[in-house]
C-alpha cells in the first residue's frame, strides 16, 4: 500500500459541481458548518444557473459552489481551484476554467458514460484521452458504492441516489483531516422522525472508511494551517442574511419598530426570508403583490414612525421609482436594498453584475437627491446598514443601500462581537406642539420633524405635491419651489459631515491610486499588498459613500499622478467621478458574471506603472 502524503499550506480553495436537483446544497452547507467550526476565515461563491428547469445532465443544468478557506481575515475570491468534485461531465465541462495545473480532480466515474458525454459536447471521454494528463484525476464509483451500501436498505431508488451526497462529504471530510461530526448531527436532525433514513445516510457517511483502504485512489492529503488568533465567537452568514440581521439591530439600537415590505426576488428574498424568522421580537414582515406596493407599504410604515425598509433587484428595482420620489417629497426615512444582478434580461437572477448604480444615483425624476452607500464585506454589512438607518432618521431621507448577486450568496464568518463603533441614533426632537409645522427644519441638518399622524397636536399629511417652506402647505409658488429643491439638495449634502476621513492605504502621493468600492474591496487589497511587495509605488482608497461622496476625494485624487478603477460594468462610477472632480481615470472592466479577481488587477496595475 501505498503512504499518503500529508500537503501543508496555507490557504484552499475547492469547489463542488453537480446537477442542481441533486441536494447539492447539503453538501455546500455542511462542509462550510465544518470548515468554520475548525475556525478558519472562510469565503463561499455559490454558481448555479438561472433557468427554473433546463435539460437534465446539459452544461446549463450544472451547480457549482466554491469555499475558500484559510487562517487570515481577508479572503479575496479566486479563479483556480485546489480541489474540484465534478460528478458528470457537464460539471467537469462547466469548470475546467477553474483548473490549474495541480488541481485534483474527483470524479463520479458511473456517469461517464457515452450518453451523459454526449449530453456535455464530449467527442471523446476526457477521462481517458490524455486531455486533463496535466491534472491528477481520481475516479470513484460513487453511485454504484452508494447502491451496494444500501441493499439491505428498504427507501426507494432515488432516495438511495440523494444518499451520494453523504459518500462525497465522507471524501472530502477525509482529504481534509475533518471529523464527521457536524453531518452525522446534522442527519439526526434532519430525519429524527424516520429511523431508516438516519440509518442509510449514516451508513452512506461512515462506508467512505473502506474507500481510503484502497491506496491507488488518494494518495494526497490536505492540511491548511489553522488561525490561532481566531478565539472570538462567530457565526457564518451570507451577506444576505447580515443585512435583514442589522436592519433588526438599527431597530432595537433606536427603539422603533422595523417594517420589511418586499415581493420575492432573486437575489433578494433571502433578506426577506431571514426577517420572517424574527416577526416574534416586533419585526412586522409584508409580503406584497407587486413591488410598487412593497415600497408603498414601507413608506406608509414610515410615517407611521416606524423604520420603513423595502429590498429588490433589477428590473423591479426600477418599478419602484415613482414611489422613492415621494418619500424624497415627503421627506421620510426610508431603507431601500437594491440586490443587483445581471441586466438587461429579466431572467439571469443569478449572475451578478454591478449595473445599477446610475439608476440610483439618476434614475429619478431628477432634482430628487437621495443618500447611496455600497457595502464591500460582511462587517461592512453591519456597519452600513446600521448607519444607513442611523442617517435615513437623522435627515429624515431615503437610503439606498447597494449590494449585488456576489456579495448576497456569499457566505463568511462573522465576528459576533464586532457590534461596535456605531454612532448613536439622534432622532430630534419634537418643537412645542404650538410651534409645530411639519417642515419645520433644523438648522444642522435641514431635516424636518418626524411625528406620528395621530400624536395629538402634531397631525399633519404629506404627498408628493411641492409644499411651503415655512407652513408644509401646497404651494404653487415658483420661488418657494427652487428654494425647496435646493433645500433637499443641500440636506444630502450635509451628509458629508457623517462620512469619516478617507482613509489612504500606504503613501499619500505615490505613482498611482486604486480606489476600490463594493465587492471589489477583497480583490484589491490583494492585488496592491501584492504590487507593494514587487516594489510598485501603489496606494489605495475605499469608497462607501457614492451619494454624497467624501468631501476629502478630490484633495486626494491631486495628490496622485494616475488612478485606476475597477468595477463590475462599464464605466458608471468612473462616469461620476470623472464628471464631479474633472480628472481622467483609468478603467478596468469585467462584464463576465464573476467577481473581478487579484490577478487581473495586479495585471492592470503592472501595465500602468511599466
Amino acid at each position: 500500500m501505498n503512504k499518503t502524503e500529508t500537503k501543508k499550506t496555507e490557504t484552499l480553495t475547492l469547489r463542488i459541481s453537480w446537477d442542481s436537483w441533486d441536494w447539492i446544497q447539503i453538501i455546500w452547507n455542511l462542509l462550510t458548518q465544518t470548515i468554520a467550526s475548525e475556525k478558519y476565515s472562510i469565503s463561499t461563491i455559490p454558481d448555479y444557473p438561472s433557468e427554473i428547469r433546463a435539460p437534465i445532465w446539459t452544461i446549463e443544468w450544472v451547480s457549482s459552489y466554491q469555499i475558500s478557506f484559510w487562517n487570515d481575515e481577508m479572503i479575496p475570491p479566486s479563479d483556480t481551484v485546489d480541489i474540484i468534485m465534478a460528478m458528470n461531465p457537464a460539471s467537469l465541462k462547466v469548470n475546467s476554467k477553474f483548473l490549474k495545473k495541480d488541481t485534483i480532480i474527483i470524479v463520479n466515474s458511473d456517469s461517464f458514460t457515452q450518453e451523459w458525454l454526449s449530453k456535455a459536447w464530449y467527442i471523446e471521454n476526457p477521462l481517458e484521452d490524455w486531455s486533463l494528463s496535466e491534472y491528477k484525476i481520481i475516479t470513484v464509483d460513487i453511485s454504484k458504492r452508494t447502491l451496494k451500501s444500501l441493499e439491505s436498505s428498504d427507501i426507494s431508488s432515488s432516495q438511495k441516489m440523494k444518499c451520494r451526497n453523504f459518500y462525497v462529504l465522507w471524501i472530502l471530510h477525509w482529504l481534509l483531516w475533518f471529523d464527521l461530526e457536524i453531518p452525522d448531527s446534522w442527519i439526526g436532525k434532519k430525519f429524527m422522525k424516520d429511523n431508516i433514513m438516519i440509518e442509510s445516510n449514516r451508513r452512506v457517511l461512515y462506508e467512505g472508511k473502506e474507500l481510503t483502504k484502497d491506496s491507488y485512489f488518494f494518495s494526497i492529503r490536505y492540511e491548511v494551517s489553522r488561525n490561532n488568533k481566531m478565539k472570538w465567537k462567530y457565526r457564518i452568514l451570507n451577506w444576505n442574511e447580515a443585512i435583514a440581521y442589522w436592519l433588526i439591530a438599527s431597530s432595537k439600537l433606536s427603539g422603533k419598530n422595523l417594517y420589511y415590505g418586499s415581493y420575492p426576488i432573486t437575489p433578494a428574498s433571502d433578506i426577506l426570508h431571514t426577517l420572517l424568522k424574527y416577526r416574534s421580537e416586533g419585526i412586522t414582515v409584508f409580503q406584497a403583490e407587486d413591488e410598487i406596493a412593497a415600497i408603498g407599504w414601507a413608506i406608509w410604515a414610515s410615517f407611521a414612525w416606524s423604520i420603513g425598509a423595502t429590498g429588490t433587484s433589477w428590473p423591479w428595482f426600477s418599478l419602484k421609482t415613482e414611489a422613492i420620489n415621494l418619500a424624497v417629497m415627503a421627506e421620510l426615512p426610508l431603507i431601500i436594498v437594491d440586490v443587483q444582478r445581471w441586466w438587461p434580461s429579466t431572467w439571469m437572477p443569478t449572475k451578478t453584475e454591478q449595473w445599477d448604480l446610475l439608476q440610483a444615483m439618476f434614475w429619478r425624476h431628477w432634482e430628487s437627491p437621495l443618500v447611496v452607500i455600497a457595502v464591500s464585506d460582511l462587517n461592512d454589512c453591519y456597519h452600513m446598514t446600521v448607519e444607513a438607518s442611523r442617517i435615513s432618521m437623522k435627515y429624515m431621507v431615503p437610503v439606498i443601500i447597494l449590494s449585488d448577486s456576489y456579495l448576497a450568496n456569499n457566505s463568511s464568518m462573522l465576528d459576533i462581537n464586532m457590534a461596535c463603533g456605531i454612532n448613536d441614533f439622534e432622532i430630534r426632537e419634537l418643537p412645542e406642539k404650538n410651534e409645530y409645522f411639519p417642515y419645520l427644519r433644523d438648522d444642522k441638518t435641514l431635516s424636518r420633524p418626524w411625528a406620528y399622524p395621530w400624536l395629538a397636536g402634531y397631525e399633519h399629511r404629506i404627498w408628493g405635491l411641492e409644499k411651503d417652506y415655512h407652513t408644509g402647505k401646497v404651494s404653487y409658488d415658483p420661488d418657494n419651489h427652487e428654494l425647496m429643491t435646493k433645500i433637499r439638495a443641500t440636506k444630502i449634502e450635509k451628509v458629508k459631515d457623517e462620512i469619516p476621513k478617507t482613509k489612504i492605504n500606504w503613501n499619500d502621493s505615490w505613482d498611482l491610486l486604486v480606489v476600490w468600492w463594493w465587492s471589489t474591496y477583497n480583490s484589491i487589497s490583494k492585488a496592491v499588498n501584492d504590487a507593494r511587495n514587487g516594489w510598485f509605488q501603489v496606494s489605495s482608497i475605499h469608497l462607501k459613500f457614492i451619494s454624497p461622496l467624501p468631501s476629502d476625494l478630490e484633495v486626494i485624487f491631486k495628490r496622485f499622478k494616475k488612478i485606476l478603477l475597477p468595477e463590475e460594468n462599464m464605466w458608471q462610477l468612473k462616469f461620476i467621478l470623472e464628471s464631479k472632480f474633472d480628472i481622467e481615470m483609468i478603467g478596468l472592466n469585467k462584464l463576465k458574471w464573476q467577481p473581478i479577481y487579484p490577478w487581473e488587477i495586479l495585471s492592470k496595475i503592472r501595465e500602468i506603472i511599466d
